[in-house]
């Protein structure tokens, strides 16, 4: 490209909201601990566990899915998850994903000696969902319905049950699912890391909240991720206003 299309492109100025015909995406907003809370009996096992290591870790989505035993590193007091594959790997930028106490504890029960192995994993969610299933249902499991199950597995030539990780969308899918069944308005999981985001900045400033989410530009976290907290606006107010 020549260099006088670059600077020239480097002049445009960017579209100004309520100025264009665009639409104007609605910004992501955090999302509150009682609708996380909510959906938890709705979702299994490892996927709860999902939710609350995102939730405590501000990981993205595809960064926890992606967790496996090779890749955490247990010998301090926070573990230190180097992501192998993420968003700004073409920059040359590493990932570091700090995990303490509490996201510690979530995905304790699910460490196994296959190192390569997904943490959470999806088969073994599915194995479970549906010995699950088969201890509620009414009518007794006759022979000839392990039979045709087993051949429609085999036609498929398909393990439904074979060590995998979640795919982002399979994450959203049970979440999405889970706020219908709780009756609550349905959220993304991508909202877990602006939670995250927001805590951190009420709790030790941008600068933290910026580390913790590998963010080089503490504006793009002040923008996009740690809203600002209406309670502490609140208390301001009452004070000073």
């Amino acid at each position: 490209m020549p260099a006088a299309t670059v600077e020239a492109l480097r002049n445009v100025l960017p579209l100004a909201a309520g100025r264009t015909e665009a639409p104007e995406p609605e910004p992501v907003q955090p999302v509150a601990w009682a609708d996380v809370e909510a959906i938890l009996p709705h979702v299994s096992r490892t996927v709860r566990a999902l939710i609350m290591a995102m939730w405590h870790t501000g990981a993205r989505v595809g960064e926890a899915v992606a967790l496996t035993g090779a890749s955490l590193d247990r010998s301090g007091p926070a573990w230190r998850y180097v992501v192998p594959l993420h968003k700004s790997s073409w920059r040359g930028r590493k990932r570091t994903v700090w995990i303490g106490p509490a996201g510690q504890a979530a995905i304790l029960p699910f460490l196994r000696l296959d190192l390569a192995a997904p943490i959470f994993d999806a088969g073994q969610s599915a194995f479970e969902w549906c010995e699950g299933r088969r201890a509620a249902r009414k009518s007794k499991r006759w022979p000839s319905h392990a039979r045709a199950q087993e051949a429609k597995r085999a036609r498929a030539n398909l393990d439904a049950f074979a060590p995998r990780p979640f795919t982002v969308a399979a994450v959203n899918r049970a979440v999405r699912r889970a706020c219908e069944r709780a009756g609550i308005g349905a959220w993304s999981p991508g909202q877990l890391r602006h939670s995250c985001a927001t805590r951190l900045r009420e709790l030790a400033g941008i600068e933290a909240a910026a580390a913790t989410l590998g963010h080089s530009n503490h504006e793009l976290t002040l923008n996009v991720y740690a809203a600002a907290s209406e309670a502490q606006a609140a208390a301001v107010a009452a004070m000073h206003g």
